[in-house]
């Protein structure tokens, strides 16, 4: 009986609500007329089986007032608080509804750079999502570009490469840990799944990253035996003092096309960026 008259009552509570709310925001200025939500728990209760159709409901109202105040040239007085409001409400009412994933990482990335919030809903999102590589890629862009975590970010797009078996995330996967100094972690992560990979292009693609960074490796392990008999805080000025100290035979080859260098830091870099296509030194 209890359970029965959950529903009911937060049905009584959202009726008795919307008159009063109704004409409140009626009175208020338009830049701010997104209207209140009520609580996830309360529209859970009053939705019963039509969650889905009511999380829409705030979902597209969000997306509608964001529009207008983008169009009407009034960024600056966007109810910011509102739009996360029924971003939540959405999700929790149906949490395989996309758009509000869509718009969370425009709205709460890039304008107000609460990232940790965003990926707090993406993480929910991908409890739900099991299937969707979209979830996790966002997670790890936000952990690069945002937060440089490059752990996390390669965590997250190693998520997505498994889900969708996509080239642009595995490349992401190993492009990551090696950013993160964990050069030979990635040959082992690329050693690993080339033997997974059907496509032969994405294998062939795969095989180009790891000789690349097979290179890089044996660059990183010549220059720590020069740092043992000079000094850990000494780099050479430039690679071919490698060589030239017998460390190499000669510097190796980027598949790429690149060339390899010392970055500022000491770090082993190439002008390739390990992409297909070449890049200048910045």
């Amino acid at each position: 009986m209890r359970g029965f008259l959950l529903p009911i009552s937060g049905l009584l509570i959202l009726l008795l609500l919307t008159p009063p709310m109704s004409r409140y925001m009626a009175q208020r200025p338009s830049s701010s007329r997104i209207g209140s939500v009520p609580h996830y728990q309360v529209l859970r209760y009053a939705a019963l089986d039509h969650r889905p159709l009511v999380g829409a409901y705030y979902m597209l109202k969000a997306l509608n007032y964001f529009g207008g105040q983008t169009l009407a040239g009034s960024p600056d007085k966007i109810d910011y608080l509102g739009i996360y409001q029924a971003i939540e409400a959405a999700l929790r009412l149906d949490p395989y509804n996309m758009d509000a994933y869509y718009f969370s990482q425009a709205i709460l990335v890039w304008d107000l750079r609460e990232i940790k919030l965003a990926n707090s809903i993406l993480e929910y999102g991908m409890r739900h999502r099991t299937w969707d590589p979209f979830l996790p890629f966002s997670a790890g862009f936000n952990y690069s570009y945002f937060l440089e975590d490059y752990k996390l970010a390669a965590h997250y797009y190693n998520r997505g490469a498994k889900i969708s078996g996509s080239s642009l995330m595995t490349s992401l996967t190993s492009r990551f840990l090696y950013e993160n100094g964990q050069t030979k972690l990635a040959i082992i992560y690329l050693q690993t799944l080339l033997p997974q990979l059907t496509n032969e292009a994405l294998r062939q693609s795969s095989q180009r990253r790891l000789e690349a960074l097979q290179a890089i490796d044996c660059i990183e392990s010549a220059l720590k035996q020069y740092q043992k008999v000079h000094g850990a805080e000494l780099v050479p000025g430039d690679l071919d003092d490698l060589v030239s100290s017998g460390l190499l035979s000669s510097l190796p080859d980027d598949p790429y096309g690149g060339r390899f260098f010392l970055d500022e830091k000491g770090r082993v870099r190439t002008t390739s960026n390990l992409a297909t296509h070449k890049r200048s030194r910045q």
